[in-house]
């Protein structure tokens, strides 16, 4: 008889057992070994500052060098445009855009 068939003829709360018990084990080692690894990181971490490069003055200059983007300007448009506008618009939908139709 193999491993497994001697656990599949166990009683159902003994299965119950073992299997708790394989994963409150399998968790306990997922736990140290992450404890661990975030020991092992703030270590790495510990000689560096995590702060100097966040502080205002740095991320100001860090600004300063990167390119300007300048938005072209929106021309001014008189009333009498907008009417021509709204006429046109009126004209090519058939009048289903004027807000006075609302």
């Amino acid at each position: 008889m193999s491993f497994l068939e001697k656990i599949q003829n166990q009683p159902k709360n003994i299965r119950k057992i073992i299997f708790w018990t394989i994963i409150v084990s399998l968790g306990i080692t997922f736990l140290i070994l992450w404890v661990y690894g975030i020991k092992t990181k703030l270590e790495e971490m510990k000689g560096k500052n995590l702060f100097e490069d966040l502080t205002p003055q740095n991320s100001n200059e860090k600004l300063e060098s990167w390119p300007k983007v300048e938005t072209p300007k929106t021309p001014e448009i008189t009333d009498e445009e907008w009417k021509k506008l709204e006429e046109e618009l009126n004209k090519e939908t058939g009048g289903q855009n004027s807000p006075e139709q609302k």
